[in-house]
């Protein structure tokens, strides 16, 4: 039976009837094993956690920008270029430490969300290019960091 893992910072348990629904409609045999919220970190970096005990073929990991940095999309464009770059940095270099965490712990195939890119902020049309310019930048790095790593994919929310 396959073995599908999700772990998320965020809620994702509306979505799981509906994905249990469409797996048995197409007569998939799957177990899921869903971790969110405050459970992510402690699912992801300790060995001895449920997720590695659960031996995932397949690892979705769903990471939510507005739980990993709250008001990012009122602050990001106000800030000068030097520390648009350091949030940048800090966003990927904690994304690639959770995919080496998961990476090194499990050999379970693992996609990754890129973040969602804001057509709009409520700092409105004059500042928006700078915010999604920015996450774009962070979503290339992410996708590298992914791409660098052995079974590890990146998928892109806005496709």
């Amino acid at each position: 039976m396959f073995r599908w893992a999700i772990v998320s910072n965020s809620t994702v348990a509306p979505l799981i009837p509906r994905l249990k629904k469409e797996l048995k409609g197409r007569k998939y045999e799957c177990e899921l094993l869903v971790t969110e919220h405050g459970e992510a970190g402690r699912e992801i970096f300790h060995t001895g956690s449920q997720l590695y005990a659960f031996k995932p073929d397949l690892v979705v990991l769903y990471l939510d920008l507005q739980q990993l940095r709250p008001g990012l999309e009122l602050t990001l464009a106000l800030e000068s270029a030097e520390v648009r770059q350091s949030m940048v940095a800090e966003m990927v270099t904690h994304v690639g430490e959770v995919l080496k965490a998961l990476r090194k712990n499990s050999a379970a195939t693992i996609l990754v969300n890129t973040f969602t890119v804001l057509p709009r902020t409520p700092l409105g049309i004059g500042l928006d290019p700078i915010y999604r310019r920015t996450i774009r930048q962070m979503n290339s790095h992410i996708e590298e960091a992914a791409a660098n790593l052995p079974q590890c994919y990146s998928y892109d929310l806005e496709s």
